[in-house]
């Protein structure tokens, strides 16, 4: 997968396409009175076609290509675990002043 907006929104609009053309097919197969049990055979191998599908996607899946890509906006409390932002001085604010957080320097000089 991927973090890009550009790339993301071209495979959520390919998805719902795909979501679509299955309703329609599966309203048209409806409509042709073919018996029920040859539909559900038909939903039940396209389910058993995409299972592989799916395991195969879940398991090569990366948490975050934030890093890897160009042109990514990657969140500033990403890069701040990550320890990405380089020259900038890292300075935690917290609402109570009883509390006493360490100001954390990010750049190597």
């Amino acid at each position: 997968m991927t973090n890009k907006p550009g790339r993301l929104a071209h495979m959520s609009g390919f998805a719902v396409g795909f979501l679509s053309a299955g309703t329609a097919t599966a309203f048209g197969i409806d409509a042709a009175d073919t018996p029920y049990l040859n539909e559900i055979c038909a939903y039940f191998a396209l389910f058993v076609i995409s299972v592989p599908i799916l395991l195969f996607n879940a398991n090569h899946a990366t948490e975050s290509n934030y890093f890897m890509e160009d042109g990514v906006g990657v969140p500033v409390h990403v890069q701040l675990e990550q320890r990405h932002i380089v020259g900038r001085e890292v300075v935690r604010i917290d609402c109570n002043p009883n509390t006493e957080h360490p100001t954390e320097k990010t750049a190597a000089g």
